[in-house]
């Protein structure tokens, strides 16, 4: 649908768009494990899109729903944020099409070798680097740390990012990508002259925990909160508090709060901004005429169905996109790949500068496209990303 999008919205040659949607390497291959006596077969990827401003990077995710078309379309979103961000990286997404809470850690691990295996020599510091995604976090980059050195026999604390710091990870990227979706937001309250709004986060994971925290630091209230149990709605909820609730109870909804709904009820509340940290395409046909939220923000990938979001827009809400607002996981891990190949240290408060600046830098410049062409910001996005590619295919072809 991606592809669609841009044709439908945008102006560019047809040889430009079968560029830009021509896959450099599509990696397909099946692992076959005999797991408590049974033989398990698991469909395992790696979408490569393209190189020509730098090695790919990308995420690896670990979910039963895992797709061949799905990490081609998340490959290329990959290519879209490295280009707003100006990092030299490619885009890259792969996975392996299983459920982690259902393997034993010992088989797990036979897996992600097995799925290294197959991907040795298409992936390296200089090659392709992983990182954390759906279903992953810093255990399993150690995992893949520790396999790449066995098969390859060669330590390399840059072939992963979103490592723990004892190989070689930052304390601050865990928090980078909430930090982003709050700093990008503030921006876009502070320009726009709002005051005060009634905020609310749908998610309440690593994005929206750290949103939710630095929204909080930076003098904002939050309303609401969910996670896949309920929702709590309050006047100002206390975030360490809620924060503490999660990790010792497992949810939010044990919080005392004012109202409690469903997660798929909170969607629907009356915010004035709704940051949507969960899940992808959880605003869809069913649901988006019931929201009432004028302002949405995407803390996650895709959580708004693109066939409902010219709806959106003709009622008159915003829509703070993905590809801008959670990019600060991405812009941070590139001080981490730096420092797994030359051991420079980056301190949090440099780090917090940098990507604070960076936001500064993209806001305005899609701002400025925004208001120039008459676009909303995914439109911008996508042309102040794409016009790159372009001027990079013109040079090349």
């Amino acid at each position: 649908m991606i592809k669609e999008y841009i044709e439908n919205n945008f102006n560019y040659p047809k040889e430009f768009i079968d560029y830009i949607f021509s896959y450099n390497r599509i990696i397909s291959f099946s692992i076959k494990k005999r797991l408590n006596g049974k033989l398990k077969i698991f469909n395992g990827y790696r979408i490569q899109h393209n190189n020509d401003f730098g090695i790919y990077k990308g995420g690896f995710r670990l979910n039963e729903k895992v797709s061949i078309e799905e990490m081609k379309t998340l490959s290329f979103l990959m290519s879209v944020k490295n280009r707003i961000y100006d990092l030299p990286f490619g885009g890259a997404k792969g996975g392996i099409a299983l459920n982690p809470k259902k393997v034993s850690k010992e088989d797990l691990r036979q897996v992600i070798r097995d799925y290294i295996l197959n991907l040795k020599n298409y992936i390296g510091e200089n090659k392709d680097v992983l990182a954390p995604d759906v279903g992953t976090d810093s255990k399993t980059m150690a995992l893949i740390f520790e396999e790449y050195k066995n098969i390859n026999n060669e330590i390399s604390f840059a072939i992963t990012t979103g490592k723990s710091e004892y190989l070689g990870g930052l304390s601050y990227r865990k928090k980078s990508t909430g930090y982003s979706v709050a700093y990008f937001l503030d921006k876009f309250l502070k320009i726009n002259n709002i005051k005060n709004p009634k905020i609310g986060i749908h998610g309440f994971g690593k994005v929206g925990k750290f949103t939710a925290y630095k929204l909080n630091e930076l003098g904002y209230k939050i309303s609401g909160i969910s996670d896949s149990k309920g929702g709590i709605i309050s006047d100002n909820l206390d975030i360490e508090k809620l924060i503490n609730i999660k990790k010792e109870k497992g949810s939010v909804i044990y919080y005392p709060a004012n109202k409690k709904v469903s997660s798929s009820e909170f969607l629907e509340e009356d915010f004035d901004v709704l940051i949507i940290a969960s899940f992808e395409n959880v605003i869809n046909k069913e649901n988006v005429n019931n929201i009432k939220a004028k302002i949405l923000v995407e803390g996650a990938n895709f959580p708004i169905s693109v066939d409902v979001e010219d709806i959106l827009l003709n009622k008159g809400i915003k829509i703070l996109p993905d590809i801008i607002v959670n990019g600060g996981g991405v812009f941070i891990s590139y001080f981490e790949w730096i420092k797994g190949k030359t051991y420079q240290e980056f301190s949090e408060e440099y780090l917090d500068t940098k990507l604070k600046s960076k936001i500064d830098e993209i806001f305005n410049k899609v701002s400025l496209i925004s208001m120039k062409e008459n676009l909303d910001f995914r439109k911008a996005a996508y042309k102040l990303a794409l016009n790159k590619f372009l001027d990079r295919f013109y040079e090349i072809y």
